[in-house]
């Protein structure tokens, strides 16, 4: 029984708490709620409802009856509660995305609340909850979503007939797509230690798959003799630290415009697998 309520005790508005035996989370862990007759028109001692709560914290109400609230309901058995009307989930949640994304790319994910992205977006601390249950899904979602988007956008891209032609493809893809999009890209490298070890497992295979497609066009090159490629996966990861890396220094107006940008780093790729692999000359130890 709730500590401070004894069997018997009346209180306000004419209602009477006293113990129930056997209910629904079981024996001794209950309390009826009797309304009992104060004399007040229209009122009758058969005016009851009852409320057992037991060591579940999920409580809610079935529905009216006969001018009363039943309370004596499982919550499993009530549908969820609707939105209101007028709620839009489909502008808030881009919008806690959007402010969380920026915040993060600015002063990093540690140092950011969930009360700094409500006020951000204009809502109380609160209804953050609504949209996502902690920081880290947030952040897990922010990454997840840019690894997703960027194989689904590769595989949408032309890459034209041959390895050769392919490898120029994602040369310009991968700086075109990062260009257009830095937050999310200084996020997908440097939160990637914020994120639980089972979100980094997600991610970390989505990032192989994406560097499997370039793994895939270098190893055909190669097989089909119109490549030189000496370690393959560390070219690999040579590839695409190079191509990110133009992220951190571009910007719009500058020296060099975007095309400028790609012709460039087509031309160092290009070279990078047509030249002779290196040969190891050292003597042998």
């Amino acid at each position: 029984m709730p500590a401070g309520i004894g069997a018997g005790d009346q209180v306000a508005q004419g209602f009477d708490l006293r113990p129930v035996a056997g209910g629904p989370f079981g024996p001794e862990r209950g309390i009826e709620i009797r309304r009992v007759a104060t004399g007040g028109e229209g009122e009758s001692s058969d005016d009851r409802k009852q409320a057992r709560h037991g060591g579940d914290t999920r409580r809610g109400i079935a529905g009216q009856q006969a001018g009363g609230i039943e309370l004596n309901a499982r919550s499993d058995t009530i549908a969820p509660m609707a939105r209101k009307t007028g709620s839009h989930s489909d502008i808030t949640g881009p919008r806690i995305r959007a402010a969380a994304l920026k915040l993060f790319a600015q002063h990093g994910f540690a140092a950011v609340s969930m009360r700094q992205i409500a006020g951000e977006v204009g809502v109380q601390a609160g209804a953050l909850y609504l949209y996502t249950p902690d920081k880290q899904t947030l952040l897990f979602d922010l990454m997840e979503g840019h690894m997703s988007d960027l194989l689904a956008a590769w595989q949408a891209e032309p890459k034209g007939q041959g390895p050769m032609a392919a490898l120029e493809a994602f040369v310009r893809f991968h700086i075109r797509y990062h260009l257009d999009r830095p937050e999310e890209v200084f996020i997908a490298y440097m939160e990637l230690r914020n994120l639980e070890p089972a979100n980094f497992a997600a991610l970390e295979a989505r990032r192989r798959a994406y560097e499997g497609e370039l793994e895939a066009i270098l190893a055909e090159g190669q097989a089909t003799g119109v490549m030189r490629v000496g370690d393959l996966r560390l070219t690999v990861m040579a590839v695409i630290a190079m191509l990110t890396g133009v992220t951190t220094w571009y910007r719009e107006g500058g020296r060099l415009g975007r095309a400028d940008v790609e012709n460039a780093y087509w031309g160092l790729v290009r070279g990078m697998v047509t030249r002779p692999a290196p040969v190891d000359d050292r003597p042998a130890p």
